[in-house]
């Protein structure tokens, strides 16, 4: 069935619109133009203009915009020949790379750039098949085999395919961009034949597909894959772009040379605008709102206003123009000039040449008298090209290396060294100013000059003793902000007799930076100057050292613990030195009583006899730990020295038929019971210590390992065993008490009922049981002997 629409021509498609709907539509897009004309605010750009001219290689025709790489990709179609698709950077503009697709003859044509992977897809026109490029590697990564003769392509963004018009086979190939494969084809009337002539509507995802022979746009939509309208354009219909501003298809009629304006919504033709001499490729600015369209038989580009629908200017190019692509982070447009090998590279006037200046750094930090420099970078905005003038306003204390920077298309920054040097503390700021014909930029640079401090604490040390070291803190603050590194040095005066060291001997300035200095030496008073030095800059102070005149002598034991055996004598050697030429008698006593003795009870010191010493002897009957404390005397001057006895003894044990064990301990041991599977005794000592035990128990009374349980006082503790041929070796520590605790130590694997009865006076219930019933069987027995005997005597009495 055919429906009328408002557009010139007869459109067969699967959309229809009702006459009250038009009705509607039409209210509805006047009262629309009439909010438009009151909001619009125009915009005014600069005029178009060729910026640069890149070549490439033969008979460039499809052109793509890689905004993740800041790159434009070129097919060369020379057919026969070529296969390179040429790489350039938008930074310069330059080629940069050149990727070959495959054998010499696929004549690639159509490119698009998959923004969702990074790749970009060819159409390679002469092997029917599409070749993926890695823009991150620019190596090909798959070939797709398509239709006959592909020549357009383009990418669909929400669905994250690509859509190739393949124009002998009269259909366009749908390729996943997640499998490289091609999932569905669509038929069309007749096959495009030119590489800008298929683009995406991201609005309505639908998919517009030029048939240049019958004249006419076909509409595919994404979600079906299927065609759903077709509208009427002007003669042989070559390139086509999508306006997403305006919600408008442009497509160029390359015989009729003008353009038709599609609304996406309606598919009615809007406009009809005369361009120049055969238009080929079609191109949408978002920067702009225009339509760039590309004029094959008289070399320039039309720009038309979305706005207006008219062309606003005419840009000179290269020899027969053909496709392009804009570049919205330039705001340039790429055109491939088929004829002449090159891209013309337009600027749309949004962004104006321009230059920035900078430095770096842009604060310094210094010291008076010290030259420092900044570099002022001068670099290119939007292909300016020029001289830029600089100067600076430090006057005579600063400099620039050049006058100029020139910036070139190939060279679009450059930099000059701005040197500063001032004599005094102090905070200078100086602006560096570059200038060409109207342009102005400046950047201001921050010389901060500045200094320090250096102090002592405490600024006199002593009396000390001679070789005895002595301290004081050097501290270094930054005035103004200073930064680096200051050196520290030392001098004495007199220069001899003391001994003195920095730590650290450079600190770096920030809030406060501090250094130790540690001086000794012999009798003497002595100046010490201390010297701070960074690049120009030297501040000292000065700390005075008073050394000799304090004699004194020092108290020494070796070894300060002994390990004795309960009732055997052990010793400490107690040493009197002298200290700072130190003479005299040092009385000695011992806070131990008839315990301990001392060898002597004063040793004397001269100067031929420094040191000296005495022994001090104790025995402790006992085990336990002891530490008595000798004390010299000398006048004012008293020194102690204490000594720790750990007196320990042995108490062998019986534990059953054929177990001996033992306990060795630095306690008083008590109260041993043991039987066949356990031993229990009670240990007491000095408060505050800690006290050891080590049980030996034969092997052969150990059925286990496992069995042996040590409890301290009711509570199970880990022990360290270790064994010998016929021994085990139980030992444990604990804190010692002056009442006795109550230790147990089973070894038996199943405890008996006798281990887990309670003691009375040290022995088990039923042992006491026993004991208390033999007693009673004797006296019994007793009783009855004396009874008879007397019995006896009496009869005799009485015969």
């Amino acid at each position: 069935m055919k429906r009328e629409f408002l557009n010139r021509g007869t459109i067969t498609s699967q959309k229809f619109i009702q006459p009250r709907a038009i009705a509607v539509l039409g209210i509805l897009a006047i009262l629309s133009l009439s909010v438009i004309s009151f909001s619009f605010v125009s915009r005014v750009f600069a005029s178009p203009s060729v910026v640069a001219t890149v070549p490439v290689g033969s008979q460039p025709e499809g052109v793509a915009y890689d905004s993740g790489k800041g790159e434009i990709f070129v097919a060369n179609s020379y057919p026969g020949f070529s296969n390179i698709v040429s790489v350039i950077s938008d930074i310069t503009p330059n080629l940069v790379a050149s990727i070959n697709v495959g054998p010499l003859g696929r004549a690639p044509f159509g490119v698009a750039y998959d923004s969702g992977k990074g790749e970009v897809f060819v159409a390679n026109s002469q092997s029917n098949n599409v070749s993926v490029i890695s823009d991150a590697t620019n190596g090909v990564l798959a070939t797709v085999k398509v239709g006959s003769n592909p020549y357009g392509v383009a990418y669909d963004s929400a669905k994250g395919e690509v859509f190739v018009a393949n124009y002998l086979s009269h259909d366009v190939s749908v390729i996943s961009d997640a499998t490289n494969a091609v999932v569905a084809t669509v038929n069309v009337a007749i096959g495009a034949y030119d590489s800008a002539s298929i683009a995406y509507d991201s609005d309505t995802g639908t998919i517009y597909v030029l048939n240049p022979t019958s004249n006419i746009a076909t509409v595919i939509s994404d979600t079906t894959n299927t065609v759903v309208a077709t509208v009427n354009t002007g003669t042989n219909p070559r390139g086509v772009a999508y306006d997403r501003g305006k919600g408008e298809v442009f497509v160029a009629n390359y015989g009729s040379s003008s353009v038709t304006v599609i609304s996406d919504t309606t598919y009615a033709v809007l406009a009809t605008i005369p361009v120049g001499i055969h238009p080929y490729g079609v191109e949408y600015d978002s920067g702009t709102g225009q339509v760039f369209v590309t004029n094959e038989g008289s070399n320039n580009v039309s720009v038309i206003s979305d706005a207006t629908n008219a062309v606003v200017a005419t840009v000179t190019v290269g020899s027969s123009p053909h496709d392009l692509a804009y570049d919205s982070k330039k705001g340039w447009i790429f055109v491939a000039n088929h004829n002449a090998n090159t891209v013309s590279v337009i600027s749309d006037g949004t962004l104006t040449p321009d230059f920035t200046i900078s430095g770096n750094p842009t604060s310094q930090n210094t010291a008076p008298s010290v030259a420092v420099s900044s570099t002022i970078t001068v670099t290119a905005v939007n292909s300016f090209t020029g001289t830029v003038a600089m100067s600076q306003n430090g006057g005579t204390s600063c400099s620039l290396s050049a006058p100029t920077v020139p910036l070139a298309t190939n060279t679009p920054s450059g930099s000059v060294i701005l040197t500063c040097n001032y004599t005094s503390v102090g905070t200078n700021s100086v602006t560096v100013t570059g200038t060409s014909s109207s342009l102005t930029h400046p950047v201001t640079v921050t010389f901060i000059v500045g200094g320090f401090t250096i102090d002592a604490n405490p600024t006199s040390v002593g009396p000390l003793n001679v070789n005895q070291a002595g301290s004081s803190t050097i501290t270094v603050a930054a005035v103004n902000g200073l930064t680096g590194i200051v050196d520290l040095t030392t001098s004495t005066a007199p220069s001899t007799g003391l001994t003195c060291t920095l730590t650290p001997s450079s600190v770096a300035l920030g809030a406060s930076s501090t250094s130790m200095l540690s001086c000794y030496g012999s009798t003497g008073t002595y100046t010490v100057t201390v010297t701070g030095a960074r690049s120009s800059l030297s501040h000292s102070t000065t700390v005075t050292y008073n050394v000799g005149g304090m004699q004194d002598f020092t108290l020494s034991a070796s070894p300060i613990t002994v390990t004795a055996t309960a009732g055997a004598s052990a010793s400490s050697t107690i040493t009197v030195a002298a200290v700072n030429g130190f003479t005299g008698s040092v009385a000695l006593a011992q806070n131990s009583g008839s315990t301990c003795s001392l060898s002597g009870t004063s040793i004397i010191l001269s100067s031929t006899s420094t040191s000296d010493h005495v022994t001090l002897s104790c025995t402790y009957p006992t085990a336990g730990i002891n530490a008595p404390t000798v004390t010299g005397t000398s006048g004012s001057l008293s020194h102690p020295a204490t000594v720790t006895f750990k007196a320990q003894s042995s108490t062998p044990i019986g534990c059953g038929t054929g177990c001996t064990a033992s306990i060795t301990s630095d306690a008083t041991i008590s109260n041993v019971v043991s039987t066949s599977t356990t031993i229990r005794f009670t240990a007491s000592g000095q408060s505050g210590t800690t006290a050891f035990a080590n049980v030996t128990i034969s092997k052969s009374s150990v059925p286990s390992l496992n069995a042996l349980q040590v409890n301290l006082d009711g509570n199970p503790t880990t022990p360290s065993i270790t064994s010998g041929s016929t021994d085990y070796f139980v030992y444990f520590t604990f804190p010692a008490t002056s009442n006795p605790a109550p230790i147990e130590i089973r070894f038996a694997a199943t405890p008996t009922p006798e281990s887990t009865a309670p003691l009375i006076f040290g022995l088990p219930t039923s042992l006491l049981t026993g004991i208390v019933a033999a007693i009673a069987a004797i006296v019994s027995a007793l009783i009855g002997l004396v009874y008879r005997t007397s019995k006896r005597k009496s009869k005799d009495e009485t015969e």
